[in-house]
């Protein structure tokens, strides 16, 4: 029986240029609603009375 070897090198992935570019526009809304969710939450916690 013999030992499989592992590579020490990443798998490579074909990407086009259009799913890399989908993905950062996907980040990039996920960045705004977290920024946008954070923001909120502070100013919850400071004045609770607008909430």
């Amino acid at each position: 029986m013999t030992i499989p070897r592992i590579s020490s090198t990443p798998p490579h992935h074909s990407l086009t240029h259009e799913n890399e570019a989908s993905m950062s526009v996907e980040n990039a809304v996920g960045l705004i609603v977290a920024v946008t969710l954070l923001a909120y939450l502070i100013i919850a916690l400071i004045k609770p009375e607008k909430f």
